[in-house]
């Protein structure tokens, strides 16, 4: 309960300043903001799906190779080692796939988010820059709103 306080208090208390410093700034600071809502999600829903069938691949593997191994003699008296290695080999590959598209997937992730942060610095900082050369605001006005919507989000 006391970091849901702290964050609430931290929220409105940043973002109260910033809009009072420069509630123009403030908006186009956070203006990128509605598009982290929309696509992490969409990104997001494509990790789990890999993250299971990766899993579920595994669980296959293990199986197969629990079954080679306790019937050893078996594989070795008809000569079975190729096919159990090949059966074993295209599971795994499988697995490898999906935990290839699941780091893709965390890496378009990550990717946006990244450059979310530096489109919220580059346009703050040029749109302060605009109000600065207009008279509108002075530069600590500009710092203390950026850095308050920053810690606002």
């Amino acid at each position: 309960m006391s970091m849901v306080t702290q964050y609430t208090f931290t929220f409105f208390s940043a973002f109260g300043l910033a809009f009072y410093l420069s509630w123009k700034l403030t908006l186009v600071i956070i203006a990128g903001i509605p598009l982290v809502f929309i696509l992490i999600p969409l990104v997001s829903s494509r990790i789990q799906p890999n993250i299971v069938s990766q899993a579920e691949k595994l669980g296959q593997a293990a199986k197969l190779t629990m079954s080679a191994f306790s019937s050893i003699e078996t594989v070795k008296c008809y000569n079975g080692e190729e096919p159990e290695l090949k059966m074993y080999s295209s599971i795994i590959m499988e697995a490898a796939n999906c935990f290839f598209r699941q780091a893709f997937w965390n890496g378009l992730q990550a990717f946006m988010l990244r450059l979310v942060t530096l489109c919220m610095f580059v346009q703050g900082f040029w749109f302060g820059n605009y109000m600065f050369g207009k008279g509108e605001v002075t530069a600590s006005e500009i710092m203390t709103a950026f850095w308050a919507s920053i810690m606002g989000i």
